[in-house]
C-alpha cells in the first residue's frame, strides 16, 4: 500500500486563514490607534492659534513663538514669544474665557528655569526629571517640575518664577 506523500511545508487551510485574520485585525487596530492619537492631539491643541493671535493683539507680544497649556484652577494657554523691543515674554491666556484677563511677564524680570533646575537638583540629586512646564496660579507665574523622587513617587513640584521659592508639591505613589 502506498502512502500519500506531502510536502514538508504544507500547512492546513485553517492556519493560513487564522494568520490572515490576525494580520487584518492587527492592521485595523494599528490604524485606529493612529487615528485616535491624532484626534486627541487635535483636541489638546485646539485654540492654540486663537490664543497666540489674541496674545499678540492684546499685549506687548509682537511675535508668538510657542504655545503650551496649563490646567490648574482653570485652563490657560501659555504663549511665549518676543516683544517689540526684542525681549522675551510669557503671556498666560485664559482659554475658556474669551474676555478673560491676559497676564504677561517679561522673562528678564523672572528667575531663569536653569537656576531653578540647579537648585532643585541640589535638593534632589537622586531624582529623575521628566518634564518642566510653565504654570500660573493666582496671577503668579510658576515653573512646574514633574519628576520621580528617590522613593519612586511621581511628584509635581511648583516653583515661583518671581523669586525662585519652592511652593506646592504633590507626591503620588506609583503602583
Amino acid at each position: 500500500m502506498m502512502e500519500k506523500l506531502s510536502l514538508p511545508f504544507t500547512v492546513p487551510n485553517w492556519v493560513k486563514w487564522a494568520v490572515v485574520l490576525f494580520i487584518i485585525i492587527f492592521i485595523g487596530a494599528l490604524g485606529y490607534s493612529i487615528y485616535l492619537y491624532n484626534s486627541i492631539q487635535q483636541d489638546k491643541e485646539a485654540g492654540f492659534q486663537a490664543s497666540a493671535d489674541r496674545a499678540v493683539a492684546e499685549t506687548d507680544l509682537e511675535k508668538a513663538e510657542n504655545v503650551t497649556r496649563y490646567h490648574g484652577n482653570m485652563l490657560y494657554h501659555v504663549v511665549t514669544g518676543t516683544t517689540d523691543d526684542g525681549s522675551e515674554a510669557i503671556a498666560y491666556v485664559p482659554a475658556e474665557q474669551k474676555e478673560g484677563k491676559i497676564v504677561i511677564f517679561r522673562t528678564e524680570d523672572l528667575v531663569s528655569e536653569q537656576s531653578i533646575l540647579q537648585a532643585w537638583n541640589n535638593d534632589c540629586s537622586n531624582c529623575e526629571l521628566l518634564e518642566t512646564n510653565l504654570a500660573i496660579e493666582n496671577d503668579q507665574p510658576l515653573l512646574e517640575l514633574k519628576y520621580i523622587d528617590d522613593r519612586d513617587r511621581y511628584v509635581l513640584h511648583y516653583y515661583s518664577l518671581t523669586d525662585g521659592s519652592s511652593g506646592d508639591h504633590f507626591r503620588f505613589n506609583r503602583s
